[in-house]
């Protein structure tokens, strides 16, 4: 799937989301990362694969519990 990052004032933000919702509705699959969704992911991504260096693999049974216990 094709990404695009867009940096530009709140004013032309706000039009490019509203015209994102309409293509939405309209029933377009899009998927909106914004900064800081993106530096959470990363971050995530990096310590899992500082962990997978280090030899350190864990269990879907243990991944599993600690997501159920985030939330």
């Amino acid at each position: 799937m094709p990404l695009l990052h867009v940096k530009t004032d709140e004013q032309a933000m706000n039009k490019i989301l509203g015209f994102i919702d309409t293509l939405s509705r309209d029933g377009a699959k899009i998927e909106v990362l914004d900064d800081k969704i993106y530096a959470f992911e990363k971050t995530h991504i990096d310590r899992a694969l500082k962990d997978i260096e280090e030899g350190k693999i864990y269990s879907i049974d243990e991944v599993e519990q600690e997501l159920v216990g985030a939330g």
